[in-house]
């Protein structure tokens, strides 16, 4: 009697696994995942450089910090991109949930004003004050917080996929 893969296995029919990867293609998923990371965060970065440069908005120290979590990005994320290392989820995760953390943390500073106190402010840029301010709701800090989750969610799973990959297969450090 032939036995049948455990559910997290690939089968004979091609189903993905239980964390939603074809484990035929482990590879190009990867790759998918990179890619999406990289071009959430090239278009985060550019969208802070548009509102600092062309819009003359200045940051506040809330928004320094979370520049400091994207701007390396781009460039970590892209190299892993062309190089298909996905190694680079070690350094590029921490970054990602840090800035996340920042984000949310002058997000809800904006919404709940009793925060301003916890969290000091330079005055003549107050971490309150939005350039930017869509449907009422959308705020540069969420649209920083939107960035860093897509790309820390995107990064998880190529974490997740990696493991799928045999060892031979992945690329030497």
């Amino acid at each position: 009697m032939k036995r049948q893969a455990a559910p997290s296995q690939a089968n004979a029919t091609g189903s993905p696994s239980e964390n939603g990867v074809h484990p035929a293609h482990p590879r190009a998923a990867c790759r998918t995942w990179l890619y999406l990371a990289w071009v959430t965060s090239l278009a985060a970065t550019l969208g802070s450089l548009f509102l600092s440069l062309v819009l003359g908005a200045v940051p506040c120290t809330l928004c320094w910090y979370q520049r400091i979590c994207m701007f390396p990005l781009p460039v970590m994320l892209g190299i892993a991109v062309y190089h298909d290392d996905a190694g680079v989820t070690r350094y590029a995760l921490p970054l990602a949930l840090g800035g996340a953390a920042i984000a949310l943390t002058q997000w809800l500073e904006q919404l709940i004003p009793g925060l301003g106190r916890v969290i000091p402010c330079a005055p003549q840029t107050p971490c309150t004050s939005d350039p930017l301010h869509l449907f009422g709701f959308i705020r540069v800090p969420l649209l920083s917080l939107l960035a860093f989750v897509i790309i820390a969610g995107c990064l998880d799973r190529v974490r997740r996929t990696e493991r799928l990959r045999p060892r031979a297969s992945r690329p030497s450090a």
